[in-house]
């Protein structure tokens, strides 16, 4: 029996299972939602009701109408905190519900 060479490094081979499964998707938003409320704070995550993220969609449902308006302002600062802290372009917007 003759065995196959493997070109592919661990990490590689990873990365591809992740892809073929779409769960890379699942993964990035469980670190955004990490990163969200370890970067924005008690105050705004306390009224933070839900965070999702899809295709490069930060989506935010935020219970305060003065904090969500507030809020508006700031999407491209907010975009660009997490991305910069996850040293990946993942959030190309941020929506606010």
């Amino acid at each position: 029996m003759i065995r196959k060479k493997n070109d592919q490094n661990m990490g590689e081979v990873i990365q591809d299972f992740l892809n073929r499964h779409n769960l890379i998707d699942g993964i990035n938003e469980k670190k955004i939602i990490e990163m969200y409320h370890k970067l924005m704070g008690p105050t705004i995550t306390n009224r933070t009701e839900d965070i999702h993220f899809r295709r490069g969609q930060l989506i935010l449902r935020i219970k305060s109408a003065p904090l969500k308006q507030e809020l508006a302002y700031s999407k491209d600062k907010i975009k660009n905190i997490i991305n910069k802290a996850l040293e990946q372009e993942l959030i190309n917007e941020v929506i606010l519900q």
